[in-house]
């Protein structure tokens, strides 16, 4: 794993794993936590402004900007209802993992998966995130 600001690599270690949600936890030797960003549960709000950090196709770190279209949607992905957080937002390929921030830079859910069309085309501009409750719920209790 290499972190943004580096060109070295770190060795991780994978600690937990969510194949229903998509999420890992990785143990980092040496990491200082005080340097990680904050998650925590909150109320969201239907047009509130969130921005996501990703490495979209490969180019390097992007910053981008949207909105909460949807505080909460269940989304079937393989059988199974998924709560997200629905956003008009653009992410491309390589944003999935990324943090949602909200106000105060706060994580309030991660970057999972966009939709496609019946054409078997990517919507752009719409984005589905894991909500912070999901996240901490998956941190905590597995």
């Amino acid at each position: 794993m290499r972190f943004y600001n580096s060109e070295e690599f770190v060795e991780a270690t994978v600690y937990k794993i969510s194949e229903e949600y998509d999420l890992a936890t990785l143990k980092i030797d040496g990491f200082d936590k005080k340097k990680a960003l904050k998650i925590e549960k909150r109320n969201l709000s239907l047009g509130e402004e969130v921005y996501t950090i990703g490495n979209p196709n490969g180019f390097g770190l992007s910053f981008f900007g949207g909105y909460i279209s949807s505080s909460k949607r269940f989304v079937e992905i393989d059988d199974r209802n998924i709560e997200t957080i629905q956003l008009n937002i653009e992410v491309s390929d390589g944003n999935s993992g990324g943090p949602v921030l909200g106000e105060n830079n706060i994580v309030i859910g991660i970057i999972s998966f966009r939709l496609k069309d019946n054409k078997s085309q990517i919507i752009n501009g719409l984005a589905y995130a894991i909500p912070s409750e999901t996240i901490l719920d998956f941190i905590e209790n597995n």
